[in-house]
């Protein structure tokens, strides 16, 4: 076989229009698997959501965390002019979108979490 254009390899060459195939396959091989895991997660939700409750009695939402709790410290006089959203949780990326919806509604945090036990 001919080889790359430098020569070096002599390994078969792959055409621009064979390469955006092959990309194409692979994305879709892909978006097959996520697609295939997303529709296991949404089958399991009942199990996911019974083993929640077992786990963590009570447990709710975070949005709906946010409300209560908002509204428990508004009430003695907190408020996001005046007081500072102090956060503690843990730093790995699944606190994230908690955090930022706290932030979103009391303005920046000041994150006094702890980056080993």
């Amino acid at each position: 076989s001919a080889g790359c254009a430098c020569g070096s390899c002599r390994g078969p060459t792959v055409g621009r229009s064979q390469r955006a195939k092959l990309s194409l396959r692979m994305q879709e091989v892909g978006d097959e698997r996520i697609f295939g895991e997303a529709s296991k997660l949404s089958a399991d939700s009942a199990t996911y959501c019974q083993s929640l409750e077992d786990l963590f009695p009570g447990a709710v939402a975070e949005e709906k965390f946010i409300e209560n709790m908002s509204r428990v410290v508004m009430e003695v006089g907190f408020n996001p002019k005046t007081a500072i959203n102090l956060v503690s949780t843990c730093r790995d990326e699944i606190c994230r979108p908690f955090t930022e919806k706290l932030d979103s509604l009391w303005g920046e945090s000041f994150n006094i979490a702890s980056l080993g036990g």
